[in-house]
């Protein structure tokens, strides 16, 4: 249990000793009895208050991103907090108190910029990741956020009982829902894309879930209530269907049926916010407390009092919590809570535009569906968002990793590299919870045809990687080399010729945190020039590393050559 861990439940036993707080009050006999188990935490305090209620997302730079009163927040992988005023009109809200300092959901859009709500003055702002701030306006004030099938941005209205449009060029349409506007009584409606192209969203009003499509065409399915809906949020399963947290937790298919499932902290007024975990199930923050559920509908409880997760490029789970007044951790925070290890596998190498463009292909050979997620590191360890689409599904894109793969079945993504575009280079990282493997088809345009050569998904972690090369007869090779582990590592290197003699000592290659690298082998190493041999990769101790070696003839052809296990 961490120390964060520890405050909050000592927290928790005075607040209901003491009964100073309503809602702990009502709460105190179940909680003790049911307190749940702990994560394994840590903790990054925040100078600036924060709504609570929004997730963070993950920014094109591979940052945390963040609304908070009046700011916009990044935060690196390592804990480097930078804070982004948004201008405001009339000198401000300060000292105003919420929610008029309060700043909406924010969300990596698809121009490579930051698009958050601003449901203070009516605005939808976008921040670049330099910190440059637009704001355009917008009726009815814009609470959560998501990006569309059709590229424009989509959004819960605060002051009106509509959802709203945006285009990137801040052109906004908005959508009454149905029945009248009886007044703000809840927090933001939560927005997510689903499965079949549609936006959907929890509707406290109408006591509903809400589907909009992007012409605009609504529909709404009421779901069960509990005396008081109070609305988290709302995400695509792995299993296809939509998850909600409201005071319970809930299921709905694109077909409108719910499901609701027994919550061991449910009460009135405890919204839950859902994520889907590397390890294929859903996992809910909240007021009261983090939860695990399968997609049979399995719970299990957490740790006390986390916000919305959020999940990060290292697989973790990334909340905005609240502060605890009075107590030691009275400030709000960002914490990144590990959870239970997925499969792992690595394709060492990816590149797209200018001569090159990858083909992804992933297959379920197990029973039931499996999530895959997949995370694109370029050479210094930075996520790399390439524009990935498929053509078994025109609509499914990079936004919708992580992805659900059917039993059986297998999803091919392709990145779109324009012969124009400079070529970007990386490996990319696949976490899944089921029985997914696959290759990366990497295709180079010649004057006369296409070259292919096929990287297999690699989840061996041996002592070393031995490669054979061949740099005879104006043969050369090719090598690309990933680090899978979150730590900087240097990669010892043995050279031998075809007889097993030494070439001689060879330079260590380091590599960043998830970083890369692709070299020839004899631009690098030249004692390796016109000779056969061997190339041995070591594994750094306690790291995990991916490699693929390219043999390219004379005449321009390619092909993959497997690295072997030692």
């Amino acid at each position: 249990m961490s120390i964060f861990d520890s405050t909050v439940f000592a927290l928790v036993r005075r607040w209901c000793l003491l009964d100073a707080i309503l809602t702990v009050s009502i709460l105190c006999s179940r909680l003790q009895a049911q307190f749940p188990l702990p994560l394994n935490t840590t903790s990054y305090p925040l100078t600036s208050p924060t709504d609570m209620e929004q997730p963070i997302t993950i920014g094109p730079d591979g940052a945390l991103w963040f609304t908070e009163w009046s700011k916009i927040g990044r935060m690196t992988m390592t804990g480097v907090i930078t804070e982004y005023p948004v201008p405001e009109p009339n000198g401000g809200c300060a000292g105003a108190g919420a929610p008029a300092c309060l700043l909406g959901g924010i969300v990596a859009g698809p121009d490579g910029a930051l698009w958050f709500g601003d449901y203070a003055y009516n605005r939808i702002g976008r921040i670049t990741t330099s910190g440059v701030v637009t704001a355009f306006q917008v009726p009815g004030g814009a609470c959560d956020i998501a990006v569309g099938q059709d590229g424009a941005l989509w959004y819960s209205e605060y002051y009106r009982h509509a959802i709203g449009r945006i285009t990137t060029s801040g052109v906004p349409t908005e959508y009454a829902l149905p029945g009248s506007f009886t007044g703000y009584t809840s927090p933001c409606a939560d927005l997510t894309r689903g499965p079949d192209g549609a936006l959907w969203f929890i509707d406290a009003q109408n006591n509903s879930i809400g589907r909009i499509m992007t012409s605009g065409a609504i529909t709404e399915y009421p779901i069960p209530n509990n005396g008081s809906t109070y609305p988290g949020g709302i995400v695509t399963g792995p299993d296809g269907a939509l998850w909600f947290g409201v005071n319970y937790v809930g299921r709905i298919t694109t077909a409108g049926v719910v499901t609701r499932y027994p919550d061991p902290i449910e009460t009135s007024v405890a919204a839950h916010w859902p994520v889907v975990g590397p390890d294929g199930a859903l996992w809910f923050g909240g007021e009261l407390g983090v939860e695990r559920i399968t997609t049979s509908g399995v719970i299990t409880p957490y740790s006390y009092a986390y916000g919305p997760p959020t999940l990060g490029p290292d697989n973790a789970l990334w909340f905005m919590s609240w502060g605890f007044p009075g107590g030691p951790n009275d400030a709000d925070r960002i914490v990144r809570a590990t959870v239970p290890a997925a499969a792992v596998g690595a394709i060492a190498q990816v590149a797209s535009g200018g001569s090159w463009n990858t083909t992804l292909t992933l297959a379920n050979t197990g029973a039931t569906a499996a999530v895959v997620k997949l995370n694109i590191f370029d050479d210094n360890g930075n996520l790399m968002p390439l524009a990935l689409t498929s053509s078994q599904t025109p609509s499914t894109t990079y936004a919708d990793n992580p992805f659900t793969i059917g039993a059986g079945a297998e999803l091919v993504l392709q990145t779109e590299g324009t012969a124009s575009q400079a070529t970007q280079e990386g490996w990319v990282q696949l976490v899944t919870n089921g029985n997914v493997s696959g290759s990366a088809v990497f295709g180079w345009v010649t004057a006369a045809d296409t070259q292919e050569a096929v990287a297999p998904i690699e989840t061996r972690n041996p002592g070393a990687f031995v490669l054979s090369f061949d740099n005879t007869g104006g043969i050369a090779t090719g090598v690309a080399l990933a680090n899978v582990t979150n730590q900087a590592v240097s990669v010892p290197v043995v050279l031998r010729d075809d007889t097993g003699a030494s070439l001689g000592t060879a330079a260590a290659i380091s590599l960043a945190a998830y970083g890369h690298t692709s070299f020839m082998l004899a631009s690098t190493y030249s004692a390796t020039a016109g000779k056969r041999g061997t190339l041995e990769l070591d594994t750094p101790p306690g790291g995990q590393i991916g490699a693929i070696g390219i043999r390219a003839t004379p005449g321009g052809a390619i092909t993959s050559i497997p690295v072997i296990a030692k």
